[in-house]
């Protein structure tokens, strides 16, 4: 396919997501910044111009981005990841830097309201204890999220916010009567018939998916940016394998999503369309996918 017939056929894309069509700049843009191969000769002969071909992965990865760039991806970043989480090959060091600018800069972005000035050192040793400054900070919850009824009480919403930034190894989330907590609010949310029993879901853990997911590097050696820049590339790579296979299972079982009440179901489908989102969640499946972590244990309720 050469360069006209491409243009004309992201232009076809385009429309499909009511979207401007991408010019011959963005092109070439996207060819400067490695997500797509430029053109290549066919057809050489002596005194006769070649014709200049995009391959078949090229075409893919074009109509692609597209479909992302309609879906708010934008920076060169968020559209490698996006790249990867649909199943295109990206060079692991690549894949890797990306990764922890985004995962950062989402992390910072979720900060930048009631967590700004959050120390977690400043937490209290019981519950009952909670500041009204505190109390306050865990109840700043999104309306829409809020509907789900998968919003925690205060007490265990700050215990989450603690270990989530400061990233601690003895924190409440590893306590039996923490687990127990959430599980007990958890069964009175969730639905009956789903396709899994959730009273088997290994709550012990939460602790090491949650600790230090918002924290900065000045504040945990746990933070995510941590996480990336330490993973092994089959970690990585195997982080956006277990993504993808999570989004495919949401996609095809739609009884599953549709066995909540609204919003849950757009909130779940939502997630792994959003570009903001899909940093956190492949860096939180790391470690998920590093071999130390309890893996097996997850693995086995799927």
């Amino acid at each position: 396919m050469n360069k006209a017939e491409l243009l004309d056929e992201l232009a076809v894309k385009a429309a499909e997501h009511g979207v401007e069509p991408p010019s011959e700049a963005k092109l070439e843009s996207w060819v400067s910044k490695k997500l797509v191969t430029g053109a290549k000769p066919k057809g050489q002969k002596r005194a006769v111009a070649p014709d200049w071909s995009y391959s078949d992965d090229s075409v893919e990865r074009c109509l692609a981005l597209v479909a992302m760039e309609a879906r708010g991806f934008k920076r060169t970043n968020q559209l490698r990841l996006g790249l990867a989480a649909e199943g295109f090959d990206i060079d692991p060091t690549q894949l890797r830097e990306s990764l922890e600018v985004e995962a950062v800069r989402s992390i910072k972005r979720m900060r930048r309201d009631g967590l700004r000035n959050y120390v977690p050192s400043d937490h209290p040793e019981e519950f009952a204890n909670l500041s009204t400054a505190q109390r306050r900070l865990t109840s700043k919850v999104d309306p829409l999220l809020n509907e789900t009824g998968f919003v925690l009480p205060q007490d265990l919403m700050f215990a989450a916010i603690n270990s989530a930034i400061g990233g601690t190894s003895e924190n409440p989330l590893q306590t039996t009567e923490y687990q127990t907590d959430v599980e007990r609010h958890l069964n009175k949310v969730i639905p009956g018939g789903l396709p899994f029993d959730p009273t088997q879901l290994p709550l012990h853990i939460i602790p090491n998916l949650m600790a230090g997911m918002l924290g900065i590097e000045d504040e945990t050696d746990l933070a995510l940016a941590n996480r990336v820049r330490n993973a092994t590339d089959a970690q990585l790579l195997g982080a956006v394998e277990m993504f993808r296979e999570l989004k495919q299972v949401i996609e095809i079982l739609g009884a599953f999503a549709q066995a909540f009440p609204e919003p849950t179901p757009t909130i779940l489908m939502s997630a792994f369309a959003d570009p903001n989102w899909l940093p956190l969640m492949l860096s939180l499946l790391i470690t998920i996918a590093d071999p130390t972590s309890n893996s097996d244990e997850i693995s086995a309720i799927n």
